[in-house]
């Protein structure tokens, strides 16, 4: 049985205290808001493609011994050829002036990776009933645990 539509596991309010946080974290030296975030998650685990595309570049603006402000990641957004596709230096701003606090990065950065698990859970789960119509068999032989495929029987 088909399970009906259903919204997709996705927070992009969390995806975006995420980025802002990192955003306005010159105003918190003595914080890594991004460090802190990446521990938690990476950019394929945001729903919002723009928003990976911006966490990247964050990470590259990091890499390269920068700040990282809304300059530098609109610069590399557009090095990366990214930058129109993100939403401009607008929607950069926009994160910045919607960002709620950033020392609770690491809460927003949970919901967005705990979304990221849960889409991922549905997709193997699809995966097995796809195979279970087609007459694959070896998914129903011996049921996957949970360390193994991330679903239990």
């Amino acid at each position: 049985m088909n399970a009906p539509n259903r919204p997709v596991p996705a927070d992009v309010d969390a995806e975006e205290a995420v980025l802002g946080s990192i955003l306005v974290s010159w105003m918190h030296p003595d914080v890594n808001y991004l460090a802190l975030a990446r521990r938690l998650m990476a950019p394929a685990d945001f729903y919002r493609d723009r928003h990976g595309w911006i966490f990247q570049a964050m990470i590259e603006v990091a890499a390269k011994g920068e700040h990282v402000h809304e300059i530098m990641v609109a610069h590399q957004l557009d090095l990366n050829g990214k930058l129109k596709a993100a939403g401009g230096a607008a929607y950069l701003s926009h994160l910045v002036a919607n960002t709620p606090t950033p020392i609770f990065i690491e809460d927003y950065a949970r919901i967005v990776r705990d979304c990221s698990q849960a889409r991922a859970q549905i997709g193997k789960a699809k995966r097995l009933e796809e195979d279970a119509y087609q007459g694959k068999q070896t998914h129903l032989r011996q049921p996957p645990t949970r360390s193994e495929d991330g679903i239990g029987f």
